[in-house]
């Protein structure tokens, strides 16, 4: 069974990028799970990484699926973090916008194993000017990432990453679907 995971950015407005992205890619999978944060509902500005890795680890429990990842901003890093930790193990991931530069400063606090070690194949497209530091996460990649990760750049000035079909032919080229 091939089984999409959806991890959407951080504030509550990427649940509907999260249903968006679902709706589009579930078509091409057997099942189709959105991670819905908890701090959405609880008011809270930001994630709790632990509630949500624990999250994580349960729905990527089931040995006989195969996963793959479609995860956006802070979903991106939650999967890095989820792969290093042995929680979960998806097959390939697709990452918009990756906020590496939270990670470094945050997350990882200067220890980039979670991106170094990381060794499932993916794409990760970012816009060219999106205020959440491209610059960073293409140096980040270059020096940190194994290879594993392959860089889109787009031309865009926003985080949004909500052109679904712009992406389409890529991923599918990527997923070999």
């Amino acid at each position: 069974m091939k089984k999409l995971i959806v991890l959407p950015g951080n504030s509550q407005r990427n649940e509907a990028w999260g249903e968006a992205c679902m709706a589009h890619f579930a078509p091409w999978f057997d099942s189709v799970y959105l991670q819905r944060y908890d701090h959405w509902r609880t008011g809270e500005q930001d994630i709790d990484i632990e509630a949500e890795l624990a999250k994580l680890a349960k729905e990527t429990a089931d040995a006989e699926a195969t996963y793959y990842v479609f995860a956006k901003s802070i979903g991106s890093l939650l999967t890095l973090l989820a792969t290093h930790q042995g929680l979960a193990r998806p097959v390939h991931c697709v990452f918009f916008g990756m906020p590496l530069e939270l990670a470094g400063e945050e997350l990882f606090k200067d220890d980039w194993s979670p991106l170094g070690d990381f060794d499932v194949l993916s794409l990760a497209f970012h816009n060219d000017k999106d205020p959440i530091s491209y610059p960073y996460t293409k140096d980040a990649l270059e020096e940190h990432s194994a290879g594993m990760i392959e860089l889109v750049t787009l031309k865009g000035d926003n985080h949004d990453y909500l052109d679904f079909s712009d992406y389409e032919e890529q991923i599918k080229n990527f997923l070999h679907i």
